[in-house]
């Protein structure tokens, strides 16, 4: 939903809950991932982000080549690497999502495709040597986007489009196995009633599945959640309820084993959905119109979101309450995490990468 941005200023505030005061006063620091008129890197659009190996790692959006950076949690030392390779097929940018695999890798989507399809393509970047490993996209679907570990040894992500050049094709879930780098993939169900489908968010549930958002567009449905029993490939379909919101964009799970997921079309909401009693709960932002992006549960046991459109940052605990905190700029919050420290770190477009606790 925007546009690659400059590197941002940073700084430190410590701010008040506001609208309505559910929780004390917190620290926001904002830092600039990279310097000013930097020759090798470029304007930075920081997106998706993960914790391994002792550091807060985010993915840039923007540069080319794709790059990946390291934030130490107590130094706020930042380091950038090259997150893709020359040859023999250079993925270009557009890097997405980031998750840590079961093996300790880092593992990151480009949504924008290679050099000569645009597929898109999946990256191991390994946090300890640098060495990277890509695997281009080969299937009918394309743009992989949001990421996540499963319980299966495979990492689990969003292919948000088709390559066949139908208007509206449906998108599927892809799955790629962490020791040969196999990749499956499983279309969404052709039956949903919207001309246009696409999976946004993926966690894994409290059910030992994988969960992910729905986002559709051409009708006038509010979305679902989508399950995908890793062993079968099962996928089976939620509708969200009729109501004030709708467009699930980023998923969690919660401390108290529900699925929380953003609801990024106006007026902003937040959801709640109970996997094994089958019931939604729907809560309101404060700030209309924030087009919550993503979100995390803390360490906190609350529901960390980024408020993408407004600059602030959403908390919401298990009980409903929610809490808000503004930043320094209008920064674009994308990706979200929980660092070694404790506290909630997240990736602003605007070339931020931010640390509230």
């Amino acid at each position: 939903m925007a546009g690659c941005g400059g590197g941002g200023g940073g700084g430190t505030h410590t701010v008040p809950a506001t609208a309505p005061p559910t929780a004390g006063p917190v620290t926001v620091t904002e830092y600039a991932v990279v310097p000013a008129n930097n020759p090798l890197f470029g304007p930075s659009c920081p997106s998706g982000i993960a914790a391994a190996n002792g550091g807060i790692w985010f993915l840039d959006q923007c540069g080319y080549p794709a790059t990946e950076g390291r934030i130490d949690p107590y130094s706020h030392a930042v380091v950038l690497y090259p997150a893709a390779l020359a040859s023999p097929q250079p993925f270009v940018n557009c890097g997405a999502g980031l998750a840590t695999g079961s093996d300790g890798g880092l593992w990151g989507t480009f949504s924008c495709g290679t050099i000569s399809q645009n597929l898109g393509g999946i990256a191991r970047f390994d946090p300890v040597t640098h060495a990277v490993v890509q695997y281009p996209n080969t299937g009918t679907y394309a743009c992989p986007a949001d990421i996540a570990a499963g319980p299966d040894g495979r990492m689990w992500f969003a292919l948000q489009c088709s390559t066949t050049g139908q208007a509206n094709s449906p998108g599927a879930v892809g799955a790629i196995n962490e020791q040969t780098g196999a990749i499956s993939y499983f279309p969404l169900p052709t039956g949903l009633t919207c001309p246009s489908n696409a999976p946004f968010g993926m966690t894994l549930g409290p059910d030992g599945a994988m969960w992910f958002g729905i986002f559709t567009s051409g009708c006038t449905e509010q979305g679902y959640l989508g399950r995908i029993v890793p062993s079968s490939g099962t996928i089976t379909t939620v509708p969200i309820p009729a109501g004030a919101y709708s467009c699930p964009f980023g998923l969690t799970t919660g401390s108290d084993h529900a699925l929380w997921f953003t609801l990024a079309c106006d007026p902003g909401g937040i959801g709640r959905y109970d996997p094994v009693k089958g019931t939604f709960t729907e809560y309101a932002i404060p700030t209309q119109a924030a087009k919550p992006h993503g979100i995390v549960a803390g360490a906190d046991g609350a529901i960390w979101f980024g408020e993408w459109a407004v600059a602030k940052i959403g908390r919401i605990t298990t009980a409903g309450a929610v809490s808000e905190y503004p930043l320094l700029t209008q920064t674009y919050t994308q990706g979200f995490t929980v660092g070694p420290d404790g506290a909630v770190w997240f990736t602003e477009l605007s070339g931020n990468v931010g640390r509230i606790k």
